[in-house]
């Protein structure tokens, strides 16, 4: 379901880069190029890491006449200056969109929003205090889902004795 949604919201924020004044890719045009940074547990977590990096996989698949194949960086450690130095490496490589998985990343995607002004920034799960047009922070209702699993097992028939 995360991956879903993930998978649109990411369809908005890549339309958002049409609309902001970059050519929208079309036959043979340049892609939109997006770039990830998971926290340490990489993108073979089989958690949240692993679900962001496989709903941008998904999205690429899904659309691959939008964005070229999607890259990502596993920072060294976890302080926010490796974060935005990673973060700055995706830049450097050309990434127009950076997607970070998780509230670890919330203070170095203050620092970076401000010093990339032309650089889209997805949080997942946080957002800046001040969020620039830059920068999208997408929460998800997570209890929402455990409530409606408890209700369905709830409703759940008995087995006839």
């Amino acid at each position: 379901m995360k991956k879903q949604l993930f998978a649109g919201f990411l369809s908005a924020a890549v339309l958002s880069l049409a609309a902001c004044g970059t050519a929208q890719p079309q036959g043979g045009a340049d892609l939109h190029r997006i770039g990830m940074l998971p926290d340490a547990g990489g993108v073979n977590d089989q958690s949240f890491n692993q679900g962001t990096w496989e709903g941008v996989q998904r999205f690429h698949s899904d659309h691959p006449e939008l964005i070229e194949e999607p890259t990502h960086i596993v920072p060294a450690n976890t302080a926010t200056a490796d974060f935005v130095n990673s973060a700055e490496q995706l830049i450097t490589a050309g990434k127009e969109l950076i997607v970070m998985s998780g509230f670890t990343f919330q203070d170095a995607v203050t620092e970076l929003q401000e010093n990339h002004p032309d650089t889209k920034f997805v949080i997942i799960d946080a957002a800046p205090d001040e969020i620039n047009d830059n920068t999208l922070g997408i929460f998800f209702a997570e209890q929402e889902a455990g409530f409606l699993a408890g209700i369905a097992q709830h409703l759940k028939p008995k087995p006839a004795r």
